[in-house]
């Protein structure tokens, strides 16, 4: 999507491609936006969340670069402990880590009336916002370049590099929004991916809590489960069969778990 915005409407318009780090995105995606840099020219502006822990103050950027970008989840990090553990109702990490973030970005550029170009393709059109006018968002493989996920497979494989990653394990590892049949799956193959959100909700399960709620943690994944929740159902293969009805629900519903748009809550 970037690559045709750029070559068909750069001249027309001021195109800034900007890309939030989370410090907890695979090493092979941070590989693929420095390719794109390299061989397309899309001079991205690397940022990351810069999380003030005094009340009131709002998420702020820095600039990073692939060198000096975050691979042990340091902004992540910095957001869960102010915030608390993002999860299904609480979509924290990418409303803080890259909707508010970029805000902050472009406010210290003097943009404030931006278009934001979502790469959700023709295929998927349901996921298309209905307030996508409203909020200035546009939607290039849907409407300008009409594009299928098979088509977009192809191109790639003529390309001179790819992104490499399993679709399964995607850009966010461990993210709560996959279905739990994907993480039995990705606690079965590399389970050390879930070593951070383990150590989140250890460290900052209370964090955002109200006393007398009865609701005593927080917790990532959906249908309120823990990271220890995910491993146990993942290792006790009568709790996994179990949970086929629930799984098969999961995955005709988890429409999002293939990416994840930086849309600010209000606007999710």
């Amino acid at each position: 999507m970037t690559k045709m915005m750029l070559d068909n409407y750069s001249e027309k318009y001021d195109i800034d491609v900007v890309f939030a780090n989370t410090g907890q995105e695979h090493p092979k995606t941070l590989e693929f936006i420095h390719n794109c840099d390299i061989y397309w020219g899309f001079n991205t502006t690397w940022i990351e969340a810069v999380v003030n822990p005094k009340r009131g103050v709002g998420i702020r950027h820095r600039i990073v670069d692939f060198k000096t970008a975050s691979r042990g989840g340091k902004p992540f990090e910095d957001v869960v402990r102010k915030y608390g553990v993002s999860n299904q109702s609480r979509p924290l990490c990418s409303d803080r880590l890259k909707a508010s973030s970029m805000k902050d970005y472009r406010r210290s550029i003097g943009w404030s009336k931006e278009t934001v170009a979502i790469g959700i393709r023709v295929d998927e059109k349901r996921r298309v916002n209905k307030k996508a006018v409203e909020y200035n968002i546009i939607y290039p493989l849907v409407d300008l370049f009409p594009t299928t996920k098979q088509e977009i497979l192809d191109w790639f494989d003529e390309q001179i590099f790819n992104l490499e990653i399993p679709e399964h394990l995607g850009n966010c590892t461990w993210c709560w929004k996959k279905s739990l049949s994907k993480h039995i799956r990705l606690v079965n193959e590399c389970p050390e991916v879930y070593d951070f959100p383990k150590r989140m909700e250890e460290q900052y399960g209370t964090v955002g809590t109200k006393e007398g709620t009865g609701y005593a943690r927080h917790v990532f994944f959906r249908g309120n489960r823990s990271v220890q929740d995910i491993f146990k159902i993942a290792k006790d293969k009568q709790a996994a069969d179990d949970a086929i009805i629930e799984i098969i629900s999961e995955d005709a519903t988890n429409e999002c778990g293939e990416s994840c748009e930086m849309l600010p809550m209000e606007m999710v």
